[in-house]
């Protein structure tokens, strides 16, 4: 379901084939799709598309052509709670660290801090989400 394999970074995501109408549909995040860049498990069960992302977990109604977003309720649980992606986007860039970090190489390959990086991954694939979100840069 993810278009990354052997690109520098996330596909088109979660993609929908409409055979009658010979139609390729994405889902981007937001209101139209999964919270994260990557697809990492779907599931179809009961009428509904269930997508596991880096960001945690989408499910799509497919008989209302709908989609709701689950986190975890908080880091000493398994209970989700359901939010929107903007809160999630929210939650994740003020959790990142603004600077560098000298033992993690993975993101200095890329030529910044975490929080950078997420902004540039939003910036890239999810604009309108990015151009919206708080990016208060003090810590």
């Amino acid at each position: 379901m993810n278009a990354s394999e052997g690109t520098d970074g996330p596909g088109i995501g979660v993609a929908r084939y409409d055979w009658t109408q010979d139609r390729l549909d994405t889902f981007r995040g937001n209101k139209d799709g999964p919270c994260g860049m990557w697809a990492n498990d779907v599931l179809v069960h009961n009428g509904e598309l269930w997508v596991a992302t880096e960001l945690g977990i989408s499910r799509y109604s497919l008989k209302r052509d709908t989609w709701r977003h689950f986190v975890p309720l908080n880091d000493t649980t398994q209970d989700l709670r359901e939010a929107s992606c903007q809160d999630i986007y929210q939650e994740v860039a003020a959790r990142l660290s603004a600077t560098p970090d000298e033992a993690d190489k993975v993101c200095d390959l890329y030529g910044g801090p975490p929080r950078y990086i997420f902004r540039n991954l939003l910036q890239k694939y999810r604009p309108e989400a990015a151009a919206i979100l708080n990016w208060n840069d003090s810590n």
